[in-house]
């Protein structure tokens, strides 16, 4: 449901040193139009798997936007004024983004069943149509290019409330902005910034590393890997975060803090709360098959490196075998010659 909404503007153009602000002095009706841009909005936003998370910087006075914030939610009637000065300070931040162009900016505050959302999105428009540039109304006709999202935030404020150690802030940017997102993430005071792409890979390696450093053998080591992806796997389709000590119970359930104090190392670098990325999930996955006496199985990191698949005719191709098959192999191969 949404609560509030609003569009203002941000003026700029790239290599400026100046920026400029057009705003809006009352929200926005929630008319169909705004219903349907809001559910746009979302659906991108949720079908992005790189996402960053982090927390507030805790100095309000150099990064004001959460205490701008925490007063429009002690009292919502001050919607616009948390905007209006949320504008100002992403007008003074852009200044310095000599690449950075405006846009429209979008603010919403929804709830969810469960859950309470302020975000705030950059938005650009195909042809000045979706959005009217005199009013910052909504238009009937939508043609805003969401599939090129700029930046966009959210706060998920229940958990801001309840747990200010956890990761309640997520971000997305869109592609070729990555040299110029600074400037937003210092516009709301993000800190502890990470990268679930960057998460996920670390997290893998400490599961492999964990099987090594355990001693198992090779099918407790796939199992281990398998118990891992299926749990991420789950919360990545839930779009829900991957807590550690959750994970550590489910895939370590002998002494789970076993688990945890092993990818808790610091050369990891993981943090709880981050939401897996599905390609780097990918590498703990393993191809296996099994058919009338033959059976390959093989890490799916290997596809396309050392093994080679054709569609079209049905065949693997291995380069590099291993070293007691090729011995074996080497093996029968000299003694079919001998006996010719």
């Amino acid at each position: 449901m949404i609560e509030n909404f609003i569009i203002h503007r941000v003026l700029k153009k790239a290599g400026a040193t100046e920026a400029s602000i057009k705003t809006r002095e009352e929200v926005l009706n929630v008319s169909v139009e705004v219903e349907d841009l809001v559910r746009d909005i979302l659906n991108v936003y949720n079908s992005k798997s790189a996402r960053a998370y982090g927390i507030f910087n805790p100095d309000t006075e150099n990064y004001p936007f959460s205490k701008y914030v925490k007063s429009y939610l002690s009292d919502q009637a001050l919607f616009v004024k948390f905007t209006h000065n949320s504008m100002v300070r992403l007008q003074n931040r852009i200044k310095d983004a000599t690449l950075a162009t405006g846009g429209y900016i979008a603010f919403i505050h929804y709830k969810t069943e469960m859950k309470n959302y302020v975000m705030v999105v950059m938005l650009n428009d195909k042809g000045g149509t979706a959005i009217d540039e005199a009013t910052l109304e909504v238009n009937k006709t939508m043609h805003l290019d969401l599939d090129k999202l700029h930046f966009a935030a959210r706060l998920n404020v229940t958990d801001w409330e309840t747990d200010t150690s956890s990761k309640y802030l997520s971000f997305i940017k869109g592609r070729g902005t990555e040299g110029i997102s600074k400037y937003f993430r210092e516009f709301l005071g993000c800190d502890e910034f990470t990268e679930s792409k960057r998460l996920t890979e670390k997290l893998v390696q400490a599961v492999k590393d964990f099987g090594d450093a355990k001693n198992l053998l090779e099918e407790d080591k796939q199992a281990l890997k398998k118990l891992c992806f299926d749990y991420c796997e789950k919360k990545r389709k839930s779009r829900e975060p991957v807590l550690l000590d959750e994970l550590a119970n489910h895939v370590w359930e002998i002494v789970p803090n076993e688990f945890l104090e092993f990818v808790n190392d610091e050369k990891y670098q993981l943090t709880s709360g981050f939401e897996p990325h599905a390609g780097s999930l990918r590498r703990l996955y393993r191809f296996s098959g099994k058919e009338k006496g033959l059976t390959i199985s093989f890490d799916s990191e290997l596809l396309g490196k050392r093994v080679h698949y054709d569609k079209a005719k049905q065949t693997l191709t291995i380069n590099g075998l291993p070293q007691d098959l090729k011995q074996e192999l080497d093996d029968i191969h000299a003694d079919s010659t001998t006996e010719t």
